[in-house]
C-alpha cells in the first residue's frame, strides 16, 4: 500500500509538474522539479538493488516503475508543448531505459556484492544476524550477463551509426551518459542512503546532508566555470542548490519513512539496528 501510495504520488507530480513549469517560467522551479525526478530514479535503484526480493522480481517491477515515470513526464511535457519533438523520437528513447537504469543501479550493486547489503525487515525485539553472502556464484554472472546483453541490445535498435543526422544517437554519447548517471549516483544515492537508513542520530545526518547539499553545489559551480571558461551566470547559484534540495529531501523523505516502517540496511558483517 505504501509503495503504490508513493509510486501515485510520483507519476501525479511528474505529470503536473511541466505544465505548471511552463506557466511559471522559473528556472528555480524546473531545478526543484528536476531534483525531484532524479530522486525518483534513484529511490528506484535503490529498491532494484537492496531489496530482499528475487531479482527477476526486482529488477523488472522497478524498470516498469521507471518507465512510467518516464511516460508520466513526457505525457506532461506534451501537455505543455503540443508541438514538441514528434513521437517516433520519443519511442525511441525508451529503448536506452534499460542501460540507463542499469548505469544508476551500478554503485549500489557494488555495495550489494561487496558488503552483502540489503534493505531488509527488522524485528525490533531481535537482534539482527548477519545476512546475504559475499560470495558472487556463477549463476548470478550468467544472470548479469543476461541482463546487460539485453539491454545493450534494446539500446542498440535506437542507436545510429550516423552522426549527423537530427535526432540520431550514436554509442558515444549513449555511454557517457551512463558513465555519468553512475558517477551521479555514486555521488547522491550512496549518501542519501546512509543517512537516512544506517546514520543513528537524525540531528547528525540532517547536518552531513546540509553539508552534502553545499558541497555538491559548489562542485556543481566549479564544474559549470570550468565548462563555460568563466563566471557562470548569476542565478547558476540558485538553480544547482535547489535541485540538490529537491533530490536530498525527497530521498530522505521516503527513506526515513521506510526507516519509520521497520526497515533496516544490513549486510553480511555487522547488522546495522534500526534507529
Amino acid at each position: 500500500m505504501a509503495v503504490a501510495t508513493f509510486v501515485a504520488a510520483f507519476a501525479v507530480a511528474d505529470l503536473i509538474g511541466p505544465p505548471i513549469l511552463v506557466a511559471s517560467r522559473s528556472e528555480f522551479a524546473l531545478a526543484l522539479f528536476l531534483g525531484t525526478f532524479a530522486a525518483q530514479i534513484g529511490l528506484l535503484a535503490i529498491w532494484a538493488v537492496l531489496r530482499p526480493q528475487r531479482w527477476v522480481v526486482r529488477l523488472p517491477v522497478t524498470l516498469a516503475y521507471a518507465a512510467l515515470f518516464y511516460t508520466m513526464l513526457i505525457m506532461g511535457m506534451t501537455v505543455a508543448e503540443p508541438f514538441g519533438p514528434e513521437w517516433p523520437e520519443v519511442a525511441r528513447t525508451y529503448l536506452f531505459l534499460p542501460l540507463v537504469f542499469l548505469a544508476v543501479q551500478s554503485p549500489l550493486w557494488i555495495l550489494r556484492i561487496g558488503g552483502g547489503y540489503r534493505i531488509v525487515r527488522a524485528d525490533p525485539e531481535k537482534d539482527l544476524s548477519p545476512t546475504g553472502s559475499r560470495q558472487f556464484h556463477l549463476q548470478h554472472l550468467f544472470v548479469a550477463t543476461g541482463v546487460v546483453a539485453v539491454s545493450l541490445g534494446l539500446a542498440s535498435l535506437g542507436v545510429s551509426e550516423e552522426g549527423d543526422l537530427a535526432g540520431t544517437v550514436t554509442w558515444g554519447p549513449l555511454l557517457l551518459v551512463c558513465l555519468a548517471c553512475a558517477g551521479w549516483s555514486a555521488f547522491s544515492t550512496l549518501p542519501c542512503l546512509w543517512a537516512g537508513l544506517v546514520a543513528r542520530h537524525k540531528r547528525t545526518s540532517t547536518v552531513v546532508m546540509a553539508v552534502y547539499v553545499l558541497g555538491m553545489t559548489a562542485a556543481a559551480l566549479a564544474i559549470a566555470s570550468a565548462s563555460a571558461r568563466g563566471s557562470p551566470p548569476g542565478d547558476a547559484v540558485g538553480v544547482f542548490l535547489l535541485f540538490h534540495v529537491g533530490l536530498v529531501g525527497v530521498m530522505l523523505g521516503v527513506l526515513h519513512a521506510i526507516r519509520h516502517w521497520g526497515y533496516v540496511l544490513r549486510g553480511s558483517g555487522r547488522p546495522v539496528r534500526k534507529g
